[in-house]
């Protein structure tokens, strides 16, 4: 997975209360999990291993032998099966569209990479290069079956980078809840995942106190492009603009937006939709 993650999160730490730490780092972006009651690790890391397996074997869209990369690459507009979790995500992401009145779109991987690709080179899109991706780009395209996702448009890529960390951090606390723990915090790259609580995070200068809540961070920080325009440096974005389809530009670099949501794929999609709006 090739996307930044933007640490404006901070957990404290409670004196007085036992805690049990698991961490490592999947993806090239680092995950804890703390817990405030009697753990069996072995089994945690287990747990922990095998969904971070699932998800990037089926969902990490930069893991070309992926189930969503193969989806990427197939140009059929006819449904195309998918795995359990797939559809699981695409119709939680569904939701997330929803919630956000399309600001946050996945179905913008095609030109939220021809972007990237431009901008690390120094250039923008033009107007007709833009253009050219409205036919392949649009939630309304994508249609989910029971066991399959159809693309209405050969050329459609589905892009989950923007609610990934959060779907790993409901994911493995809705397992962790199942097997029996109730006082845990799980986080992946900044977006972190309350249940039971309290626990106190530090967001930018001011202490939250979270119970059974999420938050999540997003801004352009790590992801600025300067490029020379009519003799004035403009700072383009990854953010790219679901209604537009321009990159976002920023005069700050350091802004930022966090949401508290009881979901972390929700709170996700709903701090890149603040940003965008």
């Amino acid at each position: 997975m090739k996307y930044c993650a933007i640490f404006l999160l901070t957990i404290l730490f409670s004196c007085g209360k036992s805690e049990t730490r698991i961490e490592g780092e999947r993806m090239g972006m680092a995950y804890k999990v703390i817990f405030r009651e009697k753990v069996s690790k072995a089994s945690v890391e287990k747990l922990i291993d095998t969904i971070f397996y699932e998800i990037d074997t089926k969902l990490n869209r930069w893991n070309k032998d992926s189930e969503l990369a193969k989806w990427n690459s197939n140009t059929s507009i006819k449904p195309i099966p998918a795995s359990f979790l797939f559809v699981d995500l695409a119709r939680r992401a569904n939701l997330a569209y929803q919630l956000t009145h399309g600001l946050y779109d996945p179905s913008l991987g095609s030109v939220i990479h021809a972007w990237k690709m431009s901008l690390r080179l120094g250039s923008i899109l033009t107007p007709a290069e833009v253009n050219s991706y409205k036919k392949c780009s649009g939630w309304k395209k994508v249609i989910i079956h029971e066991e399959a996702i159809e693309k209405l448009h050969p050329n459609l890529e589905l892009d989950f980078d923007g609610i990934l960390k959060g779907y790993f951090c409901d994911l493995l606390s809705e397992e962790l809840k199942k097997t029996g723990y109730n006082n845990f915090l799980v986080e992946w790259a900044g977006e972190i995942k309350v249940t039971g609580g309290p626990f106190n995070i530090l967001a930018g200068k001011e202490i939250l106190s979270l119970t059974n809540q999420s938050i999540a961070t997003s801004g352009p920080t790590y992801q600025l492009y300067p490029i020379l325009k009519d003799g004035k440096t403009i700072f383009y974005s990854h953010f790219v603009n679901p209604k537009t389809l321009q990159a976002l530009t920023f005069e700050d670099p350091t802004l930022s937006k966090s949401i508290v949501h009881p979901s972390a794929l929700y709170a996700d999609a709903l701090a890149t939709a603040a940003v965008i709006k």
